[in-house]
């Protein structure tokens, strides 16, 4: 990207974050106004698809608003248009209007995660439903990509109820997210809205429309490939062709067979030259469809997590079952599971001509605890109108202390190397320690995550700032020409608070130690906190500004003297830093 582009890109952002600001301080919250957001965006569908059917079937006049990329807002648009629900606002992100909705809507719905810039308004009520009991390894545990749970990992933090149907995948996600310790809201133990379909009478409208009665319909959803932001969605494609083309000769004319792709790969699969095999394009939301399924077939998607509550069957079928383990891990054992595991299209051929042969009573039990027909009416009572009808927990008598320790690229070092020894010459069973983690540093080489200790907790560092205009003026002064006065304190001030609070709202540490003492924003955000502070000197400063230019004076004058403690690790360094300090 040229200079001249990137000042244009960060000219549009500091409009962009200098409107929401305004939006945020001077606009007031709308008592009736929801907010979804359905994957970032990318569609609407799922949990989210049913708790806006509750919604508007209590006929009250709520002020909705969708919100939506601009690349994927004309087909959603189209599945409200087919559904017959106009009463809705569709929201462009990152748009005038979308600074608006995140600023004054009372509640927000999502299955995700809000974006990055986002920062959480006192009196907003966000809940999160996720999007699916997880198979497949996620956050710290994911080898490749735990860098890229930073957003999700703050969003959890800072939602007021996390959705899940079951105790399992309640634990396995405070895990996974490392939030157990922090986690200020309340967790509902409920069924999954869009698994509510499962609990009813199949209508035969469907199969009826389509000309599929007594036909076997079978649904085809394997997940996607690669890590968040690097799919392999060309690869998948290919290989998912390949599988189609021998399937299609094998299935039976009684046997018709829809492939439904995860939103990730959004390059469209034709169908076109298949006698058995569709392409999934129906008008209904997919679980409506599932409902009139015979067989589900997936691989390593959520999916059949929802799908066991229909009593119908289910195959395995992960061709890649060895790489996909090797690049992105599993938390159970497919071997573990009752649902039948083939690994050819020879043997799934062949399976998709049996019946049930399978018990799945303690797999329903264990992961479906919660699931009923009531579950989106019973969120809605319990989340808009306070009657608590769904089950609770809160983690309210957190025994230990939480210490937050930034770590910076957590690289090959003498610092990276300090803060292990300590690790190795303290109890971490006493405190709760998190350690955050330069999360661009952490892209390049995820491997420097495993020095880490298991018992110490993991917080990726994100590296963005949000500046309005006047914030982006006082920060060029206080860095460039070293002004401090009253109006650039305070805007500097202003700035870092607010960084602090979109990156750790809700997160309730009880020490915070810059343990690096170098990286002057990372200084200056962690010197925000309300809890005790301290920065560690590993060097003698002076000379690091003298001979390297890799500190900024004014910014350690102003830790040195803010922080409650400035821990030096050799006694030679006394003196320099005192003078720093001027103390």
């Amino acid at each position: 990207m040229s200079k001249l582009r990137k000042l244009a890109r960060m000219g549009k952002d500091i409009g962009y974050e200098t409107y929401y600001q305004h939006c945020w301080k001077k606009m007031p919250i709308q008592e009736n106004r929801i907010l979804f957001e359905s994957r970032t965006g990318k569609e609407f569908a799922a949990n989210l698809w049913y708790l806006l059917q509750e919604i508007l079937a209590e006929n009250v006049d709520y002020d909705i608003g969708i919100l939506v990329t601009k690349e994927c807002r004309e087909q959603v648009e189209k599945k409200f248009h087919r559904a017959g629900i106009s009463k809705v606002t569709f929201v462009t992100v990152y748009s005038a209007l979308y600074y608006q909705w995140i600023s004054t809507a009372k509640y927000l719905f999502v299955d995700t995660s809000m974006e990055r810039v986002y920062v959480k308004r006192e009196g907003q009520i966000l809940l999160n439903t996720w999007h699916g009991t997880p198979l497949k390894k996620m956050g710290r545990d994911e080898n490749t990509s735990a860098y890229a749970m930073w957003n999700i990992q703050r969003n959890f933090l800072m939602s007021d109820y996390l959705l899940y149907p079951s105790e399992a995948m309640c634990s396995l996600m405070m895990d996974a997210y490392q939030i157990g310790p922090l986690y200020q809201g309340k967790v509902l133990l409920e069924g999954y809205p869009r698994n509510s379909v499962f609990f009813k009478k199949e209508q035969n409208t469907i199969r009826k429309r389509l000309g599929l009665v007594g036909k076997q319909i079978i649904m085809y959803m394997p997940t996607w490939r690669g890590i968040v932001g690097k799919e392999k969605q060309q690869e998948q494609l290919v290989k998912t062709k390949e599988i189609l083309e021998v399937l299609d000769a094998q299935l039976k004319d009684t046997q018709v067979m829809y492939v439904k792709l995860h939103p990730f790969v959004n390059q469209a699969l034709s169908a076109e030259g298949y006698r058995h095999i569709r392409n999934y394009e129906e008008p209904e939301d997919v679980y409506e469809f599932l409902t009139c399924c015979d067989t589900l077939i997936t691989d390593y998607s959520s999916i059949f997590f929802d799908f066991a509550n229909a009593g119908k069957k289910i195959i395995l079928f992960p061709y890649d079952l060895e790489e996909y383990e090797r690049e992105r891990g599993l938390y159970i054992n497919l071997e573990q599971l009752p649902f039948p595991i083939v690994h050819d299209v020879a043997e799934l051929s062949q399976e998709l001509q049996t019946e049930i042969s399978y018990d799945d009573k303690e797999f329903l039990e264990t992961f479906c605890t919660y699931d009923n027909a009531d579950a989106a009416k019973r969120i809605v009572d319990h989340v808009l109108h306070g009657n608590k009808c769904c089950k609770e927990m809160v983690f309210e008598n957190h025994q230990k202390k939480n210490v937050l320790l930034y770590g910076s690229e957590f690289g090959k070092s003498g610092i990276t190397t300090a803060l292990l020894n300590v690790f190795e010459n303290i109890n971490l069973q006493e405190k709760n320690y998190f350690v955050a983690i330069d999360e661009l540093a952490l892209e390049k080489d995820c491997k420097r995550l495993e020095l880490l200790p298991k018992d110490a907790y993991f917080m990726p560092a994100g590296n963005t700032m949000h500046f309005s205009l006047l914030e982006a003026v006082a920060y060029y002064l206080y860095f460039h020409w070293n002004r401090n006065g009253r109006w650039v304190q305070k805007k500097m001030k202003q700035l870092f608070q607010r960084e602090c609070k979109r990156r750790f709202h809700r997160a309730d540490f009880d020490q915070v130690i810059q343990y690096t003492g170098y990286e002057v924003r990372h200084i200056k955000l962690y010197q925000q906190f309300a809890c005790p502070t301290a920065i560690w000197v590993h060097n003698d400063m002076l000379e690091e500004i003298k001979l390297r230019k890799n500190q900024h004076l004014l910014t350690l004058k102003e830790a040195y003297r803010e922080y409650d403690a400035v821990a030096i690790v050799t006694e030679d360094l006394y003196e320099a830093t005192r003078n720093i300090g001027g103390q």
